[in-house]
């Protein structure tokens, strides 16, 4: 495969935590009811964008650290090479992968199918959705890309965009539909937050859906409402923590 510029690496990365933001919008917005696009700045985006990239990172390292330990142990064998030694060590690692590709998919298949004769927690569903959709991306891919010839005409970089990113917005959007639905479906653990405003008095209180550049978004819980109050109307948060 041909390589790519740092530069343009970097960009894409940028792009694909935007892309990711927005579809995890348009999940919560399918729950929720909200227009989330008439509130969010340029800036909200990114910032929204922050929360999807720091786990990324945290289990993408954590998944190359193992990576690189277990070929440290394989003592930097290929995969041909493992599967060669003998046709119990190819058995096993056919197997394995194959168990542990399926397992999600299997899971989701059949507590969907559950869903339908004992009621099971949407907040629950969706994250298997997920997880099983990406899983499924990644064999689709795998497959895509097993044929030599199909590889040389893609850089690295775009071969991994199809591969990963399609994966990843599965992801983003089956999450945003979750947070919305452990909000709106009444599951959510999250504590007030009490708002003192500027010229009012008494106090606003509810859980914060998204804390934007100008607005704050809150649910209140007593009347059921969503309320978008103005940052520069705040003049105190108040968090208690029992």
């Amino acid at each position: 495969m041909k390589e790519q510029s740092t530069t343009e690496l970097i960009g894409l990365g940028t792009g694909t935590a935007f892309l990711l933001t927005v579809l995890y919008m348009y999940g919560y917005q399918a729950i929720s009811g909200i227009n989330l696009f008439l509130y969010f700045s340029v800036n909200d985006y990114f910032r929204q964008a922050i929360v999807w990239l720091t786990p990324t990172i945290i289990f993408g390292g954590i998944g190359v650290l193992a990576h690189s330990i277990l070929h440290r142990v394989e003592r930097g064998g290929t995969e041909e090479e493992l599967i060669g030694k003998s046709k119990a060590v190819g058995w096993f690692r056919r197997s394995g992968n194959w168990l542990a590709m399926n397992m999600f998919i299997g899971t989701a298949a059949l507590t969907t199918v559950l869903s339908f004769i004992i009621p099971y927690p949407r907040v629950q569903l969706y994250p298997l959705w997920g997880v099983a959709g990406c899983t499924l991306w990644f064999q689709i891919t795998a497959w895509y890309f097993k044929e030599p010839r199909v590889r040389e005409g893609w850089t690295k970089s775009l071969a991994m965009t199809f591969s990963v990113l399609p994966a990843l917005a599965i992801v983003a959007f089956f999450w945003g539909l979750r947070d919305a639905e452990e909000v709106f479906g009444g599951s959510s653990k999250a504590r007030d937050m009490r708002i003192v405003l500027e010229r009012h008095q008494g106090l606003v209180v509810g859980k914060i859906l998204f804390a934007l550049e100008d607005l704050v978004i809150l649910r209140d819980e007593s009347v059921q409402q969503v309320k978008f109050i103005p940052r520069k109307e705040i003049k105190m948060l108040i968090y208690d923590e029992e």
